[in-house]
């Protein structure tokens, strides 16, 4: 009875989020895909998919698509791609969602918005300097979107600027959201805590993808960014547990012959 007692009262210490179920029951989040850790997670997104990542995170990605199609929609829309804090995988998650929802031919861009730590052009192997930093008022929006492998898929970097994060994407957001509207949009911001214009981001597209570390997310700084949403009147889709516990199946497709 007392081992019972100590593991709940260590269980109750702990700061970081048990698992989907605690997020479920908890918080009230769909969770959408669990993404396995894996030491097999190649640096660019081309590599996750053509046969050289782990065949785990391939089908992980393939279960985000098919529920994020049914939490989201059919409509194009643009969707923020978040996180709490620092290093839980939001732009790895940005750069290999936008990548297998245009693997199926509709039309993607994925907009790198985090001015402070860019990353969305190594992963999808465009050129960092020409972005949203280097927007200005007689810029076509068209001409900073950059091609990808995939037809269908194009990115916006985030450029260079020495302008504040939020003075360059309060001015360059909505032109950016209306000149595609036509098609999905996601958009990776900075994390929610500690930096003043991911909410101003997520106010601006509407609705919300979280991705929660399965590591080390914790439970207070979930509560304070759902708190945030809220008050911001900012739809949460749902949740992506990043580097979550590997799947119970080894019941993958692989290739014959």
């Amino acid at each position: 009875m007392f081992a019972v007692f100590a593991a709940i009262a260590a269980n109750a210490l702990r700061r970081e989020i048990q698992d989907s179920d605690e997020l479920r029951e908890r918080f009230g989040l769909e969770v959408l895909a669990e993404i396995p850790q894996s030491r097999r997670f190649p640096p660019r997104t081309v590599e996750v998919f053509n046969g050289a990542g782990d065949p785990r995170i391939v089908e992980a990605f393939q279960r985000l698509r098919t529920n994020f199609g049914i939490v989201s929609g059919r409509q194009p829309l643009a969707i923020t791609v978040t996180s709490c804090a620092p290093g839980e995988g939001k732009s790895t998650v940005t750069a290999n969602l936008a990548w297998v929802l245009a693997s199926l031919g509709p039309e993607v861009l994925a907009l790198d918005c985090d001015l402070r730590r860019p990353s969305l052009h190594s992963y999808l192997g465009v050129e960092l300097e020409r972005g949203i930093g280097n927007f200005t008022n007689g810029t076509d929006p068209r001409r900073l979107a950059q091609p990808t492998p995939l037809p269908s898929l194009s990115v916006i970097s985030a450029g260079t600027t020495d302008r504040h994060p939020t003075e360059v994407l309060y001015t360059t957001l909505p032109r950016l959201l209306e000149t595609f509207k036509d098609q999905l949009v996601l958009v990776d911001t900075p994390p929610m805590l500690g930096v003043s214009e991911s909410t101003l981001i997520a106010t601006m597209t509407r609705a919300v993808l979280l991705v929660v570390d399965g590591r080390q997310t914790a439970r207070g700084d979930l509560e304070q960014v759902l708190q945030d949403l809220r008050r911001a009147n900012v739809r949460v889709l749902g949740a992506v547990v990043n580097r979550g516990k590997p799947a119970g199946s080894a019941y993958y497709y692989t290739s014959t012959t």
